[in-house]
């Protein structure tokens, strides 16, 4: 794959210095082609060999990395540098242990944008998007490539996974999750602060 193709999108991204000319908004349906090659591209080009060939196909083939349930709805965002995607992630509404919560999925950067923050800021923006929506219990599958990434941002294992592609073949996982503390008076969630420990 060419590592040098970058997803266009119309119009051009806010620019601004402290973030490095990166702006998060929400995917519009039409992304959607733009955003599975860019996930595809993404894994085969960053996970550098934990995942074969047949598991990297076999993931994309049985699971839309970009579907509709979740563009339709506002729930998926997108990096964009000057007017290109160079990042996703999305989430779905997910109640874990009878609370509200948001369950991650595709979060994805580019191969030539990364190391930049781009996946943290990604991260954040569905969070505070999924909290806005009472969702105070957050949830992801990491590839095993991502798992010190989320460490970083508050994120605990909780067990190793199987992703089910069917023929005997699975893509191995690491389940890992993240809570939020109640704001008593405002009845608001808010993050706990785990970053750094």
């Amino acid at each position: 794959m060419n590592t040098h193709i970058l997803s266009a999108r119309a119009g051009a991204c806010a620019r601004s210095a402290t973030d490095a000319e990166v702006s998060i908004s929400r995917a519009r349906i039409e992304d959607a082609p733009a955003l599975r090659a860019l996930h595809q591209l993404s894994l085969v080009t960053l996970s550098d060999g934990t995942y074969s060939p047949e598991q990297i196909h076999g993931l994309f083939a049985t699971r839309d990395t970009a579907p509709l349930e979740m563009l339709a709805p506002g729930r998926m965002h997108v990096a964009l540098r000057h007017g290109f995607i160079v990042g996703s992630a999305g989430w779905e509404p997910r109640p874990i242990e009878g609370q509200p919560g948001a369950h991650l999925r595709s979060v994805f950067v580019h191969p030539l944008q990364t190391r930049q923050g781009i996946a943290s800021m990604l991260v954040r923006a569905v969070e505070a998007d999924a909290m806005a929506q009472c969702a105070c219990r957050f949830t992801l599958a990491a590839t095993l490539n991502a798992v010190p990434l989320y460490r970083r941002l508050g994120y605990d294992v909780v067990a190793p996974g199987r992703l089910d592609l069917g023929g005997g073949l699975a893509f191995p996982v690491v389940h890992m999750a993240r809570s939020t503390a109640m704001d008593q008076q405002g009845g608001t969630c808010e993050l706990i602060d785990t970053e750094g420990r």
